[in-house]
């Protein structure tokens, strides 16, 4: 059994039994009005997931002023967005489907994918017909035929580990935080492709907590590895920290470092100049991007990839629904997730997508053209040359 479906058949389920219970067995298609798309928001604006969710949210609304002037949708049609901040809270963002189904009548859902949150939100949207689109967390074959479908290609992370093996390093040590299960699949397909490059994987893994901030102990056991080359699979804060605490080891004075897809410059901010060389896989780096410089100008914060899958989602789910009304259709949930796949691949989509090949196939697994990313000398992620 896949990590993915062990994590459905217990922390996920055990969300719905507690939900349904307090809630009642609620199911509906959605239906936001007979010409309006009404996608629900719960927004992860606090909390863990607050640097990577107002991104998100800023891409959403971005967006959704595009789709309501592009004429996407028929005359008289809208996209509208109902918004609530779930602080990055399991239990909340449970709730706020539960509202958001039952009483906003939304057609579909987003959220920006703590992946402890999509776990607990997926079999609840399947039970609501709802359609769940995040951006980095679970997917793959364990979501075939649910209505659940994460932006982030799950072999985006092999690009960190054929970074490592263009390296030709020797002994690679892993920091993973175990409270979040998302970690072990990013880091997961970065061993594989070590072994894939005749390394054994991990020469080491260090378990942290998510509340961890002091890594001295974890920095002395990779010396002690004699490692080459660290896996931070750690939250933003944490790798910023991490590399911060490392200044004076000289045992890892010459070390490569390499992260996940979900960083953002608050890593750079936090470690300034030792996150220069920091290298990682994302599925956009912003260029030239309209909406996502005029959000950097107003926030004073370089955008990161959470802005595009917003934004991807919003155009998505809009070009899915004027498949649908082309159709004579009315717009609900169950119609709107047959509709994601051929979306995806619509030439609509492909001119206002910001990330670049995203596609969805019928089984709802996405794949998207990585860029391997780093921080400069001014904590900006810049493409690696």
């Amino acid at each position: 059994m896949s990590v993915a479906r062990k994590l459905r058949t217990t922390v996920a389920l055990t969300a719905l039994t507690a939900l349904l219970a307090a809630c009642g067995n609620a199911s509906g298609s959605g239906g936001g009005g007979d010409e309006t798309l009404s996608i629900g928001h719960i927004a992860q604006l606090t909390g863990a997931q607050g640097p990577n969710g107002t991104h998100y949210d800023a891409g959403i609304e971005a967006a959704v002023r595009e789709v309501n002037e592009s004429g996407v949708l028929p005359d008289g049609w809208k996209t509208k967005v109902v918004k609530q901040d779930d602080g990055t809270d399991v239990a909340k963002s449970a709730q706020i489907l539960s509202e958001m189904v039952g009483r906003d009548k939304v057609d579909a859902v987003l959220s920006s994918g703590w992946t402890p949150i999509s776990v607990a939100l997926w079999p609840l949207v399947n039970d609501y017909e709802v359609p769940l689109i995040t951006a980095s967390s679970l997917g793959g074959e364990a979501f075939k035929e649910d209505y659940f479908f994460s932006l982030a290609d799950l072999d985006l992370p092999r690009a960190a580990g054929e970074y490592l093996v263009s390296r030709d390093v020797r002994r690679v040590g892993l920091v993973i935080d175990g409270d979040n299960p998302g970690f072990e699949l990013v880091s997961g397909p970065i061993e594989e492709v070590l072994k894939e490059g005749g390394l054994p994987g991990f020469a080491t893994k260090q378990a942290v907590a998510t509340s961890d901030t002091d890594f001295s102990a974890v920095i002395s056991n990779l010396a002690d590895a004699d490692v080459d080359a660290v896996v931070l699979a750690v939250g933003t804060d944490a790798v910023g920290n991490f590399l911060l605490q490392t200044e004076d080891v000289a045992a890892l004075e010459d070390v490569t470092y390499v992260t996940h897809h979900a960083i953002s410059a608050t890593a750079a901010t936090v470690a300034k100049e030792k996150a220069a060389g920091l290298t990682f896989p994302q599925a956009w780096i912003v260029t030239n991007e309209p909406d996502a410089l005029a959000f950097e100008k107003e926030s004073g914060k370089q955008t990161n990839s959470y802005f595009a899958y917003g934004h991807d989602a919003v155009w998505l789910l809009a070009v899915a629904a004027s498949l649908v009304i082309e159709e004579g259709d009315e717009v609900n949930g169950s119609l709107l997730r047959e509709k994601i796949s051929e979306a995806s691949r619509s030439k609509t989509f492909a001119e206002y997508a910001y990330l670049d090949g995203l596609s969805v196939d019928p089984e709802g697994r996405s794949s998207v053209n990585e860029v391997l990313g780093t921080f400069d000398t001014e904590g900006r992620i810049v493409p690696v040359d």
